[in-house]
């Protein structure tokens, strides 16, 4: 994220790129913006420079975008987009917004992404190679230019308030439009090199997923894949944030997405009851409520907190358990479930390993209602590039 924050381009210069676009002309552009011709010619062949290639075509008639200028313009225009909406919803004042958009800079926006993502004045300075007086002077021009308080410190610690969380999530969704767009055009200027992040949710056999990733990279090319795992919430948090392009895994209550993250069913996985291959209950046809209510049961507490709903779990399965265990993380519930004698309440694809590896039996309990979807969850309103689009596509079918 870091290195995302220090690519920010000039402001000013993706404007005045986004008007030549519309223009057609270098001279309309200036006459609209208020500013010299030269300063119009500079802005453009700045961004040729950090694109890497020719955004214009110019000729007597008029300077018109190439298919790069034009690609590169859609992904601006989104940014822009996502700044109006950060400061619409921010200052719930619309009048404002457009002079707001204007007088921001690079500089503010660089300041207050670091100091928010790493809560510490000092060690932002320090990101960006500027002093701390440069950081505070950037911070505190946004917040007079907002009209709002952006940090506040307790004791020694600087916290974002309200505003900038929600604004933050705006902001750094509108700079990643803008340099994915940069890394599209010209993979040099992508951020380390990766132009796909996808999250992976831990909790889940991901060895078919992980094989599919490989394919995609083998077959696509210039693919440069980043992957990481972490639980959905965790995942869909950096989905937000703009860190990741992708996330796939079950999906999370519907309230967690909150109209940020739209979602896309891969297949539905279905809930089993999983017990130990040396389990007496390993073999048995038939299992009376009272049987299995005397045995411990293991459920991953990212089931009972995300769905809510074990005490209707308990009455399809026929049985409310005396002693119940709720581990943190699915590598926990296998591991208190193998070779003990608890029975365990796992999605199909988790127990998979287990179950061919002959460590695991599954138990006929019928618990289809209570299946889980997996899912692609990628931002709403998000514009891909061609390799997202392609790995998207691919991964959903």
């Amino acid at each position: 994220m870091k290195n995302i924050i220090k690519k920010i381009p000039n402001l000013r210069h993706l404007r005045a790129f986004m008007v030549v676009v519309e223009c057609e002309s270098i001279t309309s552009a200036s006459s609209f913006l208020h500013v010299s011709q030269p300063a119009i010619s500079k802005a453009i062949s700045n961004m040729e420079a950090l694109a890497g290639t020719m955004l214009f075509s110019r000729s007597p008639e008029g300077t018109y975008a190439t298919d790069e200028g034009r690609f590169l313009y859609s992904k601006v225009k989104h940014a822009f987009e996502h700044l109006d909406n950060g400061f619409k919803d921010a200052l719930g004042d619309i009048h404002r917004v457009k002079r707001l958009l204007h007088i921001t800079t690079s500089n503010q926006l660089k300041a207050f992404m670091t100091v928010a993502r790493v809560t510490s004045f000092s060690e932002a300075a320090a990101i960006l190679g500027v002093p701390a007086s440069a950081i505070h002077r950037s911070v505190r021009e946004f917040e007079e230019n907002l009209e709002l308080t952006l940090f506040q410190r307790k004791g020694k610690v600087i916290e974002s308030t309200p505003a900038a969380e929600q604004l933050n999530l705006s902001v750094t969704s509108a700079v990643r439009e803008i340099i994915e767009g940069l890394g599209e055009i010209c993979p040099k200027s992508s951020v380390d090199g990766v132009n796909l992040s996808i999250g992976c949710v831990a909790d889940a056999d991901n060895s078919t997923l992980f094989h599919h990733i490989s394919e995609f990279a083998s077959q696509a090319s210039n693919c440069r894949v980043s992957i990481e795992d972490g639980t959905v919430r965790e995942q869909l948090q950096r989905l937000r944030a703009g860190e990741i392009d992708v996330v796939i895994g079950h999906a999370d209550s519907e309230e967690s997405l909150s109209g940020i993250v739209s979602k896309k069913s891969r297949f539905s996985d279905p809930l089993v009851v999983a017990v130990s291959a040396t389990h007496t209950l390993a073999a048995a046809d038939h299992i009376s409520d009272e049987t299995l209510a005397s045995f411990p049961w293991v459920v991953s507490s990212n089931y009972a907190i995300n769905n809510r709903n074990t005490s209707e779990l308990w009455k399809e399965i026929g049985a409310v358990p005396e002693k119940t265990i709720e581990a943190n993380s699915i590598d926990l519930a296998l591991k208190l479930v193998d070779g003990s004698n608890s029975l365990g309440v796992f999605l199909l694809s988790q127990v998979k390993c287990l179950f061919e590896l002959g460590r695991l039996k599954l138990l006929s309990i019928d618990l289809e209602q209570h299946s889980c979807s997996e899912s692609v969850f990628v931002r709403s309103g998000w514009q891909p590039t061609a390799m997202q689009e392609s790995f998207v596509e691919s991964i959903s079918q």
